[in-house]
């Protein structure tokens, strides 16, 4: 869980980075520069949102694990 906390900070960052540079780039009057930034922070959000629907599906399925568990111990103290 740490990890996965550290990873989506630097995500995070980068993806801060790629805005930052766009501005940069778009204010020098360089709209290729700006335009491969953006494309770069766009894949950055798809590999994000990714991500989270990886955790939501581990989310749902922890839930339903735990819902099993709860029926097994009703069964097994009758």
């Amino acid at each position: 869980l740490e990890a996965d906390q550290k990873m989506g900070q630097e995500t995070t960052k980068q993806l801060a980075e790629k805005f930052q540079k766009a501005q940069e780039a778009m204010k020098q009057g360089n709209f290729e520069e700006a335009a491969k930034e953006l494309e770069q922070a766009g894949q950055a959000l798809k590999d994000i949102e990714a991500d989270l629907k990886d955790l939501e599906d581990a989310e749902d399925y922890l839930q339903r694990l735990k819902e099993e568990a709860k029926k097994a111990c009703k069964n097994c103290n009758g």
